[in-house]
């Protein structure tokens, strides 16, 4: 079963494979690398401004990430620091079709709360 959810001139972006594209130790040390990389903006500490931004990227064959963007929105200085985080990330082990790399779409969530 395919399930493609566009095209580019990079190729096909998949929303499933068969092996899932996985950030390095998985889903937790993915939040944790969030977490700890995280810089609350400036803008929104004095605001008193918290919640959650939405990113959606690809996970290339290689495993590096691209095509960032936010799917939900918090503010946009909160939504640039999400976009800067999540390309900042390092290098994912690729999702995998019939054994070969592709290209995944990957969606997470960028938490501002604070402390």
């Amino acid at each position: 079963v395919k399930f493609v959810n566009s095209e580019t001139p990079q190729g096909e972006i998949y929303e499933v494979a068969e092996v899932e594209a996985e950030f390095p130790g998985g889903q937790v040390a993915l939040l944790r690398y969030i977490n700890e990389h995280v810089k609350y903006p400036a803008s929104a500490v004095k605001a008193g401004l918290q919640g959650m931004v939405i990113v959606r990227f690809v996970v290339e064959r290689d495993g590096s990430v691209g095509d960032a963007t936010v799917t939900k929105s918090l503010s946009p200085d909160c939504d640039k620091e999400s976009i800067r985080l999540i390309q900042s990330l390092p290098k994912f082990k690729p999702a995998k079709i019939k054994g070969e790399p592709v290209r995944k779409w990957f969606t997470v969530p960028v938490r501002f709360i604070l402390q």
